[in-house]
Formats: C-alpha cells, structure tokens, sequence
C-alpha cells in the first residue's frame, strides 16, 4: 500500500471468527491462507479467496491450559509452529491472579491432519516469539520467552524434527520479541530485552550491545523497516521502529504517555550506537498492554492500542494519516499481506478483521485523484537525531 489516508481509505472486506482472545496470527507462505491461533488451545486455517475456515487444530493430548501468543508457517505450508504458555488446571498464580505458568513447549503440528509431529522443550515458561530462518543454508528457529531465555535451534530441513539446541547466555528477565537486522544474512539481531534492547551475533551467540531504560516497563514490540524509499538502510546504520509500556503509580496513571519511536542503529567497527530519530504519538494513543505488536510496509506505521484502535502514522513526516475503531478491547498484531492491499487485524474479542484498499477516492466534480497525505502542502520536514 502506497498510502493509507482518509483518500485512500480501507473497507473492511471480512470477519474471521475464532473464540477466545486472538493473540497472533500469521499468512501461509504462498499468501494463499491465514492462520489464528488463540487463548483456548486452538489454531484455525482460513483460505484467503472465500475467508473459510478449513481446518482447527489442537494438540489432543494436552492436559493442561494451553495459549497461543506467536506462530509461523514451514517446509511450504506443511506444518505450523506454534509457542504461547501451558498452565497449571490445579495450580493457582495469585501474584498474576490466573492458573500457574508451567514449562511451554513449542509445538510443531501437522497442518492436513493437525497432530503434533514434535515438541522443543526448553523455555521454563510462556513463549513469546518465535523465528524461522535460514542461515548458510541450514534451518533455524530462534524463540525467546518470558523467562528470558533466547533458544537456538537447528532443525531438519522440513522444519519437524530438532538436530541441537543452544541457549544465548546473557540475563533478562523477559525477552519479548526478535528482529534480524536486514541485509546481514542473519547474522545479527537485536531482541526486546525487558525496558530495552540487546544485540547479538546469531552464529557466535555473543552479546554486542545492550540499550536499557528505552522504556519505564517494557519494550514489547520492535521490527526494522525495510525497502523504504525515504528510510534506506546502509551497511552503516539501519531503522528500527519499537514500542513499549510504561509504568503506572498506585492510582494507575501512567508515567509518561505511550509512544512509538523510530530509532536509528549505527555501526561501526563491531560498535552499536542507538540515536532516537522520531516519536510518533497522539493525546488519544493508549497502548499500555501488551504483548501488542506493531507492523510498518515501509511507508506507514500501524500501532494497536488497549481500547481497539490502530493509529497509523506517515513514516516519514509523523503525520497522523488514519485511525481504525477495530472493536472495544485490546488489539494485538496488525499484518500486512505479502502482496495483495490487505491488513489482518486481531485481538481480544474472538474476531480478526481483515481490511482491504481498493483504490483511492475521486473528486466528483473533475473526476480527478485526491492529494495523497505526503503531498500536502505543508513543508516536508527533515528527521533529525536526539539523544536516545
């Protein structure tokens, strides 16, 4: 999508149903289906010609509470992976008032026949993120958790069936999610460590660079943009869009109002510097739960929100281009499709949206295009740094 603007408006084309909370969601590698996995143990397939649910998927044999919070599809559409927590049915978590959290597999199922073909067993607790990559030519996942552990593992070349693991040695607490720098041939990757940043090697394992204090709670969702003709990533330095939640005092006001920040990363002889560039935010932004995670095509910057709305900011200039009233609760990932001008929308109300753009308004009297939100006649303004 070119541009996302009041003239060139989204419809929303269709309604998945899934029941539970919707926490992730994912497009098959062929574009041609979408799968949703949820609170309530079950991932559904839909087709993406008629929006049709072709299959619901579950691991049977599981006795106890299982959640879903991330998902991929491997080995060309044949298998599903799949991480989120299992807890305890008669174990009790008063500090978190829900079931206790026990140790979360991640789970590998058969997409025809839904089985699990496998389980990874090494995070002691909920899985957040889960990476599937290719580096000199073997398979890899890469997942992290909330207890803090980043998990290597190399995989068979359909992607079922575990060769060896390996742990990164470094200490948090929480490890929200993953992104490979671009153009580095997944060499390098920085993870949302608790409030901040780390930056690590994917074949040495090091740890290079560690930014904290990004924000007062958590940095919950970061990505690095990517083939953007006003934001172009060199073998210098590279554009990472993140997001985070902010502490709250004891009459649950929020330290400081929630905002999306476009960092600039520099490097520079095995060096990292981490330059703030841009804060996109608004007086109605609330985004203070998480996992909740951001999405950007390179021209715009879509962020989910606690009270079901997705703000849409212009990359470049910050201009606040869009807002979408999704539903009443919490949003939770937003994707674009590969190649078609659609968006998926999910979150906590059992229901993902998907949004399509079928072209931009008119003006009736000259039949001519409306002016596009970057051709506004306001002054561009140039991105400067600041401090981080």
């Amino acid at each position: 999508m070119q541009y996302i603007n009041s003239n060139y408006p989204l419809t929303n084309i269709a309604k998945l149903t899934h029941n539970g909370d919707i926490f992730t969601m994912a497009w098959s590698t062929k574009s041609n289906m979408i799968c949703t996995a949820n609170s309530l143990s079950t991932i559904r397939v839909f087709d993406r010609k008629e929006w049709n649910q072709l299959i619901e998927i579950r691991d049977k044999d599981e006795k106890n509470i299982e959640s879903f919070n991330t998902l991929l599809w491997a080995a060309d559409d044949k298998f599903i992976i799949a991480g989120g927590a299992l807890k305890a049915r008669d174990q009790w978590d008063s500090d978190s008032n829900d079931n206790g959290v026990l140790a979360s597999p991640i789970k590998i199922f058969d997409v025809v026949n839904g089985t699990v073909v496998a389980k990874l067993d090494g995070h002691e607790s909920e899985v957040l993120d889960i990476k599937l990559l290719k580096y000199k030519g073997d398979n890899y996942l890469l997942s992290c958790g909330s207890d803090g552990k980043i998990i290597k593992w190399k995989m068979n070349a359909e992607c079922n069936k575990m060769i060896e693991k390996a742990e990164f040695e470094q200490t948090s607490e929480t490890v929200a999610c993953i992104a490979f720098f671009p153009k580095c041939g997944n060499r390098l990757f920085a993870a949302a460590c608790d409030n901040g940043i780390k930056i690590f090697d994917f074949e040495t394992m090091a740890l290079y660079e560690v930014f904290d204090d990004l924000y007062s709670s958590i940095c919950d969702s970061i990505m690095f943009v990517e083939e953007c003709p006003e934001l172009k990533s060199t073998k210098d330095f590279f554009w990472l869009l993140t997001k985070g939640v902010e502490n709250v005092d004891d009459q649950d006001v929020i330290e400081k109002p929630n905002a999306v920040h476009l960092r600039q990363i520099s490097v520079s002889k095995d060096k990292f510097e981490l330059s703030l560039m841009k804060e996109f935010h608004h007086k109605d932004y609330h985004s203070n739960t998480w996992p909740a995670k951001l999405n950007s095509n390179g021209r715009y910057v879509l962020s989910p929100t606690s009270d079901g709305k997705v703000f849409i900011w212009n990359l470049r200039t910050g201009q606040l281009t869009a807002v979408l009233q999704i539903h009443l609760n919490v949003v939770r990932q937003i994707l674009f499709h590969p190649y078609d001008r659609l968006i998926a929308i999910c979150g906590d109300e059992a229901t993902v949206c998907v949004y399509e753009q079928k072209g931009p308004k008119t003006d009736m009297n000259n039949n001519n295009t409306l002016k596009e939100d970057d051709k506004s006649k306001s002054k561009r303004k140039s991105i400067e740094k600041s401090p981080k």
